[in-house]
């Protein structure tokens, strides 16, 4: 977990996104040696994010995808529907793939209410609202991004909500 943490501080603080593959990828490695399969979705998830980042979209969304496999495999909700926004928010969305980042964040949303987990329901409700913003879907959009925030206020997700709120 220390790669996972060292790669994605790479990645959001200092902006050092072959430092953050290097980490990652390296967690990944250990991982799947160790079978660890939580660190290897976490890994999966943060290169899926690192890559899109970096606009390697294509590569991007293998990763995410690899993390969606991990979560069905257990037939864990809350990871399949965290590899589903991550596709949608950090891949899709920014790829231009409108139709499938709305209809794949429809997909996490519904997971997320069958969770019943309020953390999970705010991160899929700003991802929802975010695909639909760019569907220019802006009453659906405005709605979900409303629902979100307000879950994400009663979890006490404050980056979700800074996202959410555009801050």
């Amino acid at each position: 977990m220390i790669y996972i943490a060292m790669g994605t501080y790479r990645d959001w603080v200092e902006e050092e996104y072959s430092e953050g593959f290097r980490h990652l990828s390296e967690a990944l490695k250990i991982a799947e040696e160790l079978k660890d399969t939580l660190s290897s979705w976490y890994a999966s998830w943060f290169l899926g994010m690192n890559l899109s980042m970096n606009c390697e979209f294509e590569k991007g969304v293998e990763f995410f995808e690899k993390s969606l496999e991990l979560g069905t495999s257990s037939n864990r909700l809350i990871p399949m529907a965290m590899a589903k926004i991550g596709i949608v928010s950090f891949n899709y969305a920014w790829h231009g793939k409108n139709d499938l980042a709305y209809q794949i964040s429809k997909e996490a949303l519904q997971m997320a209410q069958e969770s019943g987990d309020i953390y999970i329901k705010g991160i899929a409700s700003s991802c929802h609202g975010e695909a639909c913003y760019y569907k220019g879907l802006l009453d659906e959009s405005e709605d979900s991004l409303l629902q979100a925030l307000s879950f994400c206020e009663k979890a006490g997700q404050l980056g979700w909500w800074t996202w959410t709120s555009g801050g």
